[in-house]
Formats: structure tokens, C-alpha cells, sequence
């Protein structure tokens, strides 16, 4: 898969699958008050077992949708609430 994005966190390229896991634990993490989301993200074991975890849920979603619709729909006033918990269930 192409490296067409950027981490928010790091700005190292990424793919698609793992941009969107990004914005969705950066979610959940703000919505658990984790201090600096960006440090917890990369640097305790919760938070990478998460982002893998969505990284591959976005996989699958990127087999049905494209990676914009996804991220738009993301973006979306309904979809600001979607966080890694919910990301989940889709």
C-alpha cells in the first residue's frame, strides 16, 4: 500500500490503513484524558496493541471503501464521535 499520508503524530509517511487507525486511537485517547496522546500512542504497550489492532480493521474496511470515503466519513459531523472503541464495530 502506497505511503500517500503523514502520522499526526510524528509526520513520517504512512499509509492509508494506518493514517486512519491514528485518527481514531488519537480520539480515543483525548476522550481518556491520556496526557500527551502522541507520546502514549508510540510509547506504551496499550496503545500500540490498539493502533495494530485498528490498523487491521481499517484493512478490512479499505476492501470495501476508499481510504478517502473513509476518512471523510471520519471527518464527518456524525463521524467526529467514532473513536477506536466504535472503530471496532463498523
Amino acid at each position: 500500500m502506497n505511503k500517500n499520508y503523514k502520522h499526526k503524530t510524528t509526520g513520517q509517511a504512512c499509509n492509508a490503513a494506518q493514517y486512519i487507525s491514528e485518527m481514531v486511537c488519537l480520539r480515543e485517547a483525548e476522550k481518556e484524558n491520556v496526557g500527551k496522546p502522541a507520546y502514549a500512542l508510540w510509547n506504551t504497550d496499550r496503545w500500540k496493541k490498539t493502533f495494530q489492532s485498528q490498523v487491521t480493521k481499517a484493512y478490512q474496511l479499505l476492501k470495501k471503501y476508499s481510504d478517502k470515503a473513509i476518512i471523510n466519513a471520519l471527518n464527518s459531523y456524525k463521524g467526529k464521535n467514532i473513536s477506536s472503541a466504535y472503530f471496532h464495530n463498523l
